[in-house]
């Protein structure tokens, strides 16, 4: 970079389409570098550096979840609720310590508690199960440790007031990007300058993936309240030279913050389903869209 000397990456357009999250994460990584110290990154680095959060993001996810016992009713009982939790969840769940209730009170507030007793300190991420742990106590875990219906996250985001069809055959990305932007910033959901921030954007990279998709988006400043956009041509619109039948908005900030990985692997699971895709860009209405995104 200090000599100006660019790196090609041969597998740039893979990894932007394989690695979604990484990528956009890259993005916005190298926007703020480069207002910084007025240099430009080629989508060749990006990709390079969406690699390396790829890397770190798989090694989070595949963390163990750390858990605390709290058990009020003695040693065989503490005894039978870890062997019970180890052989329901096995390598999942690490188990570091078995305590009593008045123990927790110097304990670190990083760690998943299961309790036989409630925990009334709001610190604590907790869950009460019985002391002879039953087979409602292990769901209520699972859902805690392997979520559920990450779909439920991403279609959240989106709003009747935010779709879109369109029939025309003469429009282009700046177009849509207007009509997008212009609509999040009327009903409040996004700042002026939104559409100015997702054109940037487009010029750093282009937001088209495979399968006639695009999801373009701004950076998080000009996001007042999270939502998806979503617009849907079947005859496709020209996006920097590439034919585009759907658009996702991504108006994502901070406040998903929680939910970004559900509502990411949502995504990925999405755009690589070309059945579900194809029946998308045939749908009349808000509620026959949001009935398919359901069933994946």
């Amino acid at each position: 970079m200090k000599e100006n000397i660019s790196i090609r990456n041969a597998y740039k357009n893979e990894i932007r389409k394989a690695f979604i999250q990484s990528y956009e994460i890259s993005k916005d990584f190298v926007s703020q570098i480069s207002k910084i110290y007025h240099v430009k990154f080629t989508s060749d680095e990006i990709s390079y550096i969406a690699l390396h959060i790829q890397s770190f993001l798989e090694r989070k996810r595949n963390r163990k979840v750390n858990v605390l016992l709290v058990c009020a009713s003695g040693l065989g009982t503490s005894k039978l609720l870890k062997q019970r939790i180890k052989f329901a969840f096995g390598d999942t769940i690490q188990i570091d310590n078995v305590l009593g209730i008045n123990e927790l009170n110097s304990t670190h507030a990083d760690r998943l508690i299961i309790s036989t007793i409630p925990i009334k300190d709001k610190r604590f991420k907790s869950i009460t199960v019985s002391p002879i742990i039953s087979e409602k106590d292990l769901r209520k875990i699972d859902d805690y440790v392997l979520p559920r219906n990450k779909g439920k996250a991403f279609v959240n985001l989106t709003n009747e007031k935010n779709f879109f069809i369109s029939y025309s055959d003469d429009q282009n990305q700046n177009d849509v990007l207007k009509l997008i932007t212009d609509n999040l910033v009327y009903y409040e959901q996004a700042k002026k300058g939104i559409y100015e921030s997702a054109i940037q954007r487009e010029e750093l990279s282009s937001t088209v993936l495979d399968h006639y998709v695009a999801m373009p988006h701004s950076t998080i400043e000009f996001i007042k309240r999270p939502s998806i956009s979503i617009f849907i041509n079947a005859n496709g619109i020209n996006w920097n030279g590439e034919k585009v039948k759907i658009i996702f908005f991504f108006g994502i900030n901070q406040e998903v913050l929680d939910n970004l990985d559900d509502i990411y692997k949502y995504f990925n699971d999405l755009i690589s389903n070309r059945l579900i895709l194809n029946r998308i860009t045939k749908v009349s209405s808000y509620q026959e869209l949001i009935d398919i995104l359901k069933e994946l």
